[in-house]
């Protein structure tokens, strides 16, 4: 498979403009990403698009209230903590260690009810 990224480690993607496709894209069914863009820009705005959709707080924070406290989370919970990972208190959306001390400070992490 030929992407433009090469994925030197999980914490770095590094563009491949080489490899890059230059035409307009469309992500989450029909958000665009401009024609002659290139590989980082059309990353950027990719992460863009996708930390813009309403579903990605609520997604992200169930995933690591699963994975770090109970398997079956309240939407209370949820919505908590995604209302955390929106905004931070400083106005910055996706500021995980926020999300995380929000998930661990939690009243329903500290009831340690079994689930």
């Amino acid at each position: 498979m030929v992407t433009a990224f090469n994925y030197m480690s999980v914490e770095m993607i590094i563009p491949d403009q080489g490899k890059h496709d230059q035409t307009t894209k469309e992500i989450l069914g029909g958000v665009p990403l401009p024609a002659g863009q290139t590989a980082q820009l059309d990353l950027e705005g990719a992460i863009g698009i996708l930390m813009d959709h309403p579903n990605m707080g609520p997604f992200i924070s169930k995933q690591l209230i699963q994975r770090l406290v109970t398997s079956n989370p309240t939407p209370a919970y949820v919505a908590r903590v995604a209302a955390v990972f929106n905004d931070n208190g400083s106005s910055v959306k996706g500021d995980l260690a926020a999300v995380v001390t929000a998930i661990l400070l939690d009243s329903e992490a500290r009831q340690g009810h079994l689930n």
